[in-house]
């Protein structure tokens, strides 16, 4: 059996289930195991009809997977764009600093989380 691999980007369409199917009328699917796979936006993605999906991929012998990438805005909250290379001090002191915290305030305050983690970290 033929192997048929569907990609389609749907970020931005306002119908995005109507792409797909139009998409996946341009390949051969008759009797082959197909996969598709959709890059969305979480806006887009509850617009997707699983069940028109299925109607138009009929015609194949095995549907292999509908896999949907959906694509998350950065968290630029942070001010990172990978916060888990971070220390937990220093994923505190940007939030503190992101919620509009007083410097000294937030000074103290990571003195305070400084002994909170060094307790943790002790096994006795």
């Amino acid at each position: 059996r033929e192997f048929q691999t569907i990609r389609v980007d749907v970020r931005g369409e306002p119908d995005p289930t109507a792409r797909i199917i139009n998409q996946i009328a341009l390949y051969p699917i008759e009797d082959a195991v197909v996969r598709v796979i959709v890059t969305a936006t979480p806006e887009n993605e509850a617009l997707i009809r699983d069940r028109d999906i299925m109607q138009a991929l009929k015609p194949a012998y095995y549907i292999a997977a509908i896999e949907r990438d959906i694509e998350y805005p950065l968290r630029a909250r942070l001010g990172v764009e990978r916060p888990e290379g971070l220390t937990p001090l220093e994923l505190l002191e940007r939030y503190l600093q992101a919620k509009g915290a007083d410097p000294a305030r937030i000074k103290v305050l990571l003195e305070y989380a400084q002994e909170v983690f060094s307790l943790q970290s002790d096994p006795n």
